[in-house]
């Protein structure tokens, strides 16, 4: 849980005291003349500075007043505190991200020669983690953010390079009804085939040589990023 996070459930804590404080106090202090709704309704109210309605017979009610005048005080500061905290995570949520992104696009757009991860689930975790051991510069691409993150946090300490996008090559003609060793793939890319996943979604990590290529077949590879563009221009032509 981030600090501001933290600050933020202290005052909601904090709040919920201070409801449950005026409540009870306004019940012991009305000795039953009050329905507990309403000394809630009075208490939030007063927290919140509103303060258009009183109970009945409060002005007549010694420690009424006094307490009211607690909550009030004590009310300005804990929301004050509160709306401050939400805040702050809001914007470390939003901008902060924001300036996560840029600052890694950044370090993407200097990076040369690197090794391009083409889905961070499944095999691409186990690729990403060999590549983190063996300190090898990488980018990783996932169709999902929560899937890079949750990488990103597990294996690379919140620190791993990434673009959120599709990396997968879906529907690849050229190789249609052809084994993967009779494809240009390798040959011409040098692109790694890691893994294929059929039409009906069912997934072969590690595909053999002869493994047939069907319409409608994903082929998620592993190679560096000239490795990629060249694929990309061999499935466009």
């Amino acid at each position: 849980m981030s600090a501001s996070l933290r600050r933020l459930a202290a005052a909601v804590a904090g709040f919920a005291v201070l409801v449950a404080i005026g409540t009870v106090g306004y019940w012991a202090l009305g000795a039953g003349r009050w329905r507990p709704s309403d000394c809630v309704y009075m208490t939030i109210i007063t927290i919140s500075t509103v303060g258009f309605y009183e109970l009945r017979e409060m002005d007549g009610t010694p420690g009424a007043r006094p307490l009211t005048v607690g909550l009030i005080i004590s009310g300005v500061g804990v929301l004050a505190y509160m709306q401050s905290n939400l805040t702050a995570l809001l914007v470390e949520k939003t901008i902060g991200l924001a300036l996560r992104r840029r600052r890694m696009q950044k370090a993407i757009a200097k990076l040369s020669g690197h090794v391009v991860v083409a889905g961070a689930g499944g095999t691409g975790k186990h690729v990403i983690e060999e590549l983190m051991a063996t300190q090898t510069v990488f980018v990783a691409i996932d169709s999902s953010e929560d899937t890079l993150q949750q990488v990103s946090t597990e294996i690379c300490a919140g620190k791993m390079l990434y673009i959120h996008g599709d990396a997968t090559l879906d529907h690849v003609l050229l190789a249609v009804g052809r084994a993967l060793k009779d494809t240009p793939i390798r040959r011409e890319t040098r692109a790694l085939v890691v893994a294929v996943r059929e039409g009906d979604r069912h997934f072969t990590y590690n595909p053999d040589p002869e493994h047939v290529i069907d319409e409608g077949t994903t082929l998620i590879v592993l190679g560096e990023t000239e490795s990629i563009l060249k694929l990309r221009h061999l499935v466009a032509a």
